[in-house]
């Protein structure tokens, strides 16, 4: 393989990268660090001039390198005259939405970062005016603009949470076939976008796209199928969630068919939230037992034969669970967070 004979350095706003995991994360091709370790480490990437040099540049300007931000992505690549240019900065904002799948599960207080969009504070206006009685009533409100940090050891949250062992599946460390581990990212990437979602119905739409990725393919009745692999991952609780899955995957279809979103609330969103961080969990964790898509599929074979048959079903799976809160309480604080209305 040809030497990347490029290097692209972006800053990324409100994320903090702490001492636990030494200040930076590696994604794929992506080098997420603080900036004080790129300027130690340039040499790492292959820049070796001291990056004061490219400063000197721009003396006589307003313009200070690298006091943008105290995170950078730096990614080596090729410069193709086939390729498009945007391409870079794509893989680097898939690396964002991976990172930001860290905070999935969790709907209340949210911190997103990024690309420049998340460097300000964001401040709204709003006025209701009454015709009769001639009253104005004035609205302000600013999102105030939270710095994530990533301060804690991987290992802490490896029972809890699929980052970490996803995170080693996308960085080839945890070996998966090659097309589980394309199904396995394109997942953590929706759970990425649907953290970032402002709205209810993408947030959504993002999970049961995430669901359908790990559980289906091209063959067969999605929606029996989502239902039969899921009960056979997770038999041993003793719930069945037929109702539940019927439920969410019929809005799911009035959203992509009809257009409709107005039957999904927040409830619904928790649900797939809840379905698709366990099923990514249970995936990452057990890759010795489902290396493969295939081997899901003849786990849920297993798993109806057994039903049939009215006989114990003896599954190699370990499973994991992962509890949620359904409060009513719950629910209406999310909803004021995120200005959703139903």
């Amino acid at each position: 393989m040809a030497k990347k004979n490029h290097i692209i350095v972006i800053p990324i706003f409100n994320l903090v990268l702490g001492k636990n995991i030494q200040k930076e994360i590696k994604i794929g091709d992506i080098t997420f660090i603080e900036k004080n370790k790129l300027i130690r480490c340039r040499r790492r990437f292959g820049y070796d001039k001291p990056l004061s040099e490219i400063g000197k540049k721009f003396k006589n300007t307003n313009f200070e390198l690298l006091k943008s931000s105290k995170t950078y992505a730096v990614l080596k690549y090729n410069i193709d005259p086939k390729v498009s240019v945007s391409e870079p900065m794509s893989k680097i904002r898939e690396a964002i939405w991976i990172l930001a799948s860290e905070q999935f599960g969790h709907r209340r207080n949210i911190q997103r970062f990024g690309f420049p969009e998340y460097a300000k504070r964001h401040l709204s206006d709003s006025f209701l005016y009454n015709k009769i009685t001639k009253r104005v009533n004035v609205s302000f409100k600013a999102d105030n603009v939270i710095q994530h940090s990533i301060i804690r050891k991987w290992s802490d949250v490896r029972r809890y949470h699929f980052f970490p062992n996803a995170l080693k599946i996308i960085n080839g460390e945890l070996p998966v076939h090659k097309d589980w581990k394309r199904d396995i990212k394109k997942a953590v990437i929706l759970c990425g976008k649907s953290v970032f979602s402002s709205e209810l119905s993408e947030a959504f739409l993002n999970n049961m796209i995430g669901l359908e990725t790990l559980l289906t393919n091209n063959n067969g009745n999605h929606r029996d199928l989502m239902k039969n692999r899921l009960n056979a991952i997770f038999h041993w609780i003793g719930e069945n969630w037929d109702d539940a899955i019927d439920e969410i995957y019929s809005l799911r279809c009035d959203m992509v068919h009809d257009g409709d979103t107005n039957g999904i609330t927040t409830k619904h969103l928790l649900w797939s939230d809840y379905f698709l961080k366990n099923l990514l969990l249970n995936i990452v964790n057990a890759t010795k037992v489902l290396k493969q898509k295939s081997d899901l599929v003849q786990l849920a074979k297993e798993y109806n034969a057994s039903q049939i048959l009215e006989l114990e079903f003896k599954s190699k799976l370990k499973g994991i669970i992962v509890s949620a809160s359904f409060s009513q309480n719950d629910i209406e604080k999310i909803k004021k967070e995120n200005n959703w209305e139903r």
